[in-house]
């Protein structure tokens, strides 16, 4: 068996038929092992991973691949670790053990001194070819349970279907969205996938998991293009299919999700929010099941990684996978268990893992922070910081819209937030951590009945600005950890405004809420805003706005004693040069 290696995944030609070929006669073949998927991964990724692609050969006849990554000089992992369900060495199973060996022994000639094999099958032959390798001593640890329909006889299939449709939360699901007009599956498979559905199904995506407090893979440019990239070349293939839940001519419901060798794969699923309570994704994965029972060609429908709760009432088999960390030293392999075995018992207790997870965001921030700024001044704000936990005097000034209602004319317009805006501000401003925090914040509150969200957009509509709406009685200030009460019942509070940091010294804050005190005027509100009296330029940016500062809240604060007053204040002016000033948020700008 003669290996090489190549930093690139080779092009079209006749090793991509050989490699195809081979994935073939594993015991249990996947689409995540094809020519394609590395190819997509690759082109995606390639800068970041650096391919690292073995090949063994014997004569002109390929035996095996491994496709492997060089994130760094001494480390290798899966090229498609991050991406696929299920990640293996390619070759005949008996010479699996054989093939896999000599793999590591390259690798260990090369100067790797860790592999990392995330997601590889706990039934492949690639593990006996792991244990006592000579090279590195390993440790391998259960990564996920993946649930499976295995679809049987056509006596199975007919009593599987029956199953699902005596499922109460599926008829309700599925009356209910009929009204709507009739439920229907659509794929769209090979070639004939529009790009129109894709980036439908991409904003979908983000908006379902910013609504669940968390970002979605796909807010990243490169994932995105990562699956249009697969989606090209599993097409040409027949192997791709976008399934989805159709309620008339609306979509509710979308599966990025994979035909290949006997198996539906749901790979990447999304749902509509403002169906959510429909279910349509229960909806969608029934449907899905269904189907698959037609088809005699089909065996099972895999429903990948992930525990989630809907999967057990579709699974009736189950796939594991293994993480598996090969290290040079006994040492670092014993501490690989290690952790594992620590933050398992973490999170068997609540308590502790809220704190491990506050623990690792600070340490995160902490890190952007010294990127962003350097060691010194990240040092100085965290002295200020500390000298505040124990005795600090804040004010805040309090402006009240006092404007004649007009605005001039602008290319901006200000309109009501919602999910499609969030979901393209976070694809836009991916790089921008901060606003990406501020986007889940909006998230949490976007369902309020009380808080009303509002962007500022531009022609092409791209989000610049956000601002919230809050009615002014019992508003909770946390910068003064106190409750207002409202000069009036019309009284309203604009709040928790945000500029994306790229677009920052703009203006584009007080242009924002210049036209949403109008606004709220035109609706009998009576808008009010606040800003800390320690950012001059906010405030300079407020009083050019039709904003008049009416008094200010102070706070002293000494240890555990505190002591909240009102400060009665004349309109601020500012004494700086008459040159065009840019207004600028308490919040962002």
């Amino acid at each position: 068996m003669r290996l090489s290696w190549t930093s690139e995944v080779p092009g079209q030609g006749p090793l991509r038929e050989q490699w195809n070929a081979l994935v073939l006669q594993m015991k249990k073949p996947e689409v995540f092992f094809t020519w394609e998927w590395a190819s997509a991964v690759a082109k995606a990724y390639g800068d970041v991973l650096r391919p690292w692609i073995a090949t063994a050969y014997e004569d002109d006849e390929l035996l095996g691949v491994a496709a492997l990554a060089r994130p760094s000089i001494g480390e290798a992992v899966f090229l498609a670790g991050t991406t696929a369900d299920y990640c293996d060495f390619i070759s005949r199973p008996v010479l699996r053990q054989e093939f896999a060996r000599q793999v590591l022994r390259d690798l260990k000639k090369d100067g790797v001194r860790r592999v990392t094999l995330a997601n590889l099958p706990a039934d492949s032959a690639t593990i006996a070819g792991l244990r006592g390798n000579g090279c590195f001593y390993s440790y391998a640890r259960t990564a996920y349970v993946c649930a499976q329909v295995r679809l049987g006889s056509e006596e199975e299939r007919q009593m599987l279907v029956q199953s699902l449709m005596k499922k109460k939360m599926l008829r309700r699901a599925l009356n209910s969205l009929e009204r709507a007009g009739p439920a229907s599956l659509r794929h769209e498979c090979g070639m004939g996938l529009r790009d129109a559905s894709l980036n439908a199904f991409f904003p979908m995506h983000v908006a379902r998991f910013l609504s669940m407090g968390r970002i979605s893979n796909l807010v990243a440019p490169e994932r995105r293009r990562f699956l249009v990239e697969l989606a090209r070349l599993l097409g040409e293939r027949e192997w791709i299919d976008l399934m989805s839940l159709c309620v008339g001519n609306r979509v509710l419901a979308y599966n990025y999700g994979f035909r290949f060798h006997g198996s539906w794969f749901w790979y990447q699923p999304t749902l509509d929010n403002e169906f959510e309570e429909l279910s349509p994704g229960f909806c969608l994965l029934a449907k899905i099941v269904e189907d698959a029972c037609r088809h005699p060609e089909v065996q099972e429908v895999d429903l990948g990684l992930g525990a989630e709760g809907y999967k057990e009432r579709f699974a009736n088999a189950q796939r594991t996978t293994l993480h598996v960390t090969l290290c040079r030293s006994v040492l670092k392999s014993w501490l690989a268990g290690g952790r594992f075995l620590a933050a398992e018992s973490i999170k068997k207790r609540r308590k502790l893992e809220s704190i491990a997870r506050r623990a690792q965001w600070g340490m995160r921030r902490g890190q952007q922070r010294v990127a962003e700024h350097g060691l010194v001044r990240t040092l100085v704000w965290a002295g200020r910081r500390l000298r505040r936990t124990f005795a600090s005097k804040d004010e805040v000034r309090l402006f009240r819209w006092q404007g004649d209602g007009q605005t001039s004319e602008q290319s901006e317009r200000l309109v009501p937030l919602s999910w499609e805006i969030l979901a393209a501000a976070a694809m836009r401003y991916a790089q921008d951590r901060e606003t990406l925090d501020y986007l889940l914040r909006s998230s949490e509150r976007f369902r309020s009945a009380t808080h009303r969200g509002y962007a500022l957009l531009v022609p092409n509509g791209v989000a610049m600005h956000f601002a919230w709406v809050a009615p002014y009685e019992g508003f909770a200030m946390a910068e003064l950890q106190e409750i207002l009460r409202a000069p009036s019942p019309e009284s309203v509070m604009i709040f928790d405004c945000w500029t994306p940091r790229e677009l920052r010294g703009r203006g584009l804050y007080g242009r924002a809420v210049q036209q949403l005190a109008t606004l709220l005027r035109t609706e009998g509100k009576e808008a009010w805003i606040f800003s800390a009296a320690a950012n001059p330029a906010s405030l300079a940016g407020l009083g050019r706005t039709g904003f008049e500062s009416q008094f200010s809240l102070v706070r002293r604060k000494i240890l555990w004693w505190a002591r909240t007053w009102t400060k009665q204040s004349t309109e601020y002016r500012s004494t700086a040069s008459p040159k065009p000033a840019v207004p600028t948020s308490p919040y962002g700008e």
